[in-house]
Parts: structure tokens; C-alpha cells; sequence
């Protein structure tokens, strides 16, 4: 019986997965295409630099300024606010705008991680690995004790295939939440067993 609703979550989930991979392509090929951050000077060549030198390149979301958290609480709500209004995008297929207000959402709050995980995550999604690096990291280092941080690293090393460093950014996750918690979701990512992204 505690299967069932499990099984349902997953149909429905999977349904809507499929659902946006044809709006997207419908998308495409009416539109033009969306250009990930950076151009298309980024080759696979250097996206693999850039991850196996560990170091992240493009601009370090968040790290302007003398890295304070910001007492302004009316920012701080808007940025939580423009980050569901971009979640909610995202999850209706409007990736531009989504892109936008995850930025503003990071603009408008740099210290909290949630704009940083879901854009690095879409960013994953789309294959745009050395845009998406910096995004992850950053809320990896402001909730280091978040093994999802960890797990969303791993799956974008994964699928860069620096598997070492994915290995690595696993076992991080493992020590905080053990290895039984961590599975993958519809899309293959890395996340902790009952965990929503």
C-alpha cells in the first residue's frame, strides 16, 4: 500500500518530464535557439579544464561585496519569492524567463542558496556545465552540511565526466546522510531518497 503513492509520484512525474521534453522541442523548432550564459565559445574542451583544474570559471554568483549576510529582510523575501516565481517558469517550460529570475533571485539575495542549487541545476539540465559549476558551488559553500549541495556536484561532474570528482562529491554526501539515502530521480540525478527537486 505505501507503494502505491510512491508509483503514482513517479507517473505523474515521469508524464510531466515527458510533457516538457515536447514542449521544448516544439520550442525549438519555432524559436530560436536559447543560447546557454557565455556564448558558444565554450567548448567541451574547456568546460573539462575548467572542472578538472577544480577551479570554476564565469562570474562567482553571490561573492560581490564583502560577503555579509544581508540584514534586509525584505530582500531577503524577495529573493525567495523570485526564485519560486522562477521555479514555477521553469516548471511550465518558460526557460528564459526562468533564467532571468534565477538571476535576479541571486542578484536580490546572494547568501541564500536555493536560487543558486535550482539554477545550477537547470543550467545541469541543459548541459551548460561551466555556467552551472560556480552556481553549485556557491551553494555548496553556504550549506556544506546539505548533502543535495553535495549530490547536485556530483551529478554535474557526472555528466561532464569527471567521474573522479563525482566520486568524491558522493562520498561527501554519503558521510552526511549515509549511502542508503542517496538515489537518483527520473533524470538520473543524484539526490536524497525522498527528496524533491
Amino acid at each position: 500500500m505505501k507503494r502505491k503513492p510512491l508509483r503514482r509520484y513517479r507517473i505523474v512525474t515521469g508524464g510531466i518530464a515527458i510533457g516538457l521534453l515536447v514542449a521544448f522541442w516544439a520550442l525549438s523548432l519555432t524559436e530560436s535557439p536559447i543560447e546557454a550564459p557565455g556564448g558558444e565559445d565554450a567548448n567541451e574542451k574547456e568546460i573539462y579544464e575548467a572542472l578538472t583544474a577544480g577551479e570554476s570559471t564565469g562570474p562567482q554568483p553571490g561573492k560581490e561585496g564583502n560577503g555579509k549576510i544581508p540584514t534586509d529582510l525584505d530582500a531577503a523575501k524577495n529573493g525567495a519569492l523570485l526564485n519560486q516565481q522562477a521555479m514555477n517558469a521553469w516548471h511550465i517550460g518558460d526557460i528564459r524567463q526562468a533564467m532571468s529570475l534565477f538571476q535576479q533571485a541571486i542578484d536580490a539575495a546572494p547568501n541564500n542558496p536555493a536560487p543558486h542549487s535550482n539554477y545550477g541545476r537547470l543550467l545541469t539540465l541543459m548541459t551548460a556545465y561551466q555556467q552551472a559549476l560556480p552556481l553549485l558551488e556557491r551553494a555548496r559553500d553556504l550549506t556544506p552540511n546539505d548533502a543535495q549541495a553535495w549530490l547536485d556536484l556530483a551529478t554535474l561532474y557526472e555528466r561532464a565526466q569527471v567521474l573522479e570528482k563525482s566520486w568524491e562529491a558522493r562520498a561527501k554526501a554519503a558521510n552526511l546522510v549515509g549511502t542508503e539515502a542517496i538515489t537518483r530521480d527520473e533524470q538520473g540525478r543524484f539526490i536524497v531518497m525522498g527528496g524533491v527537486l
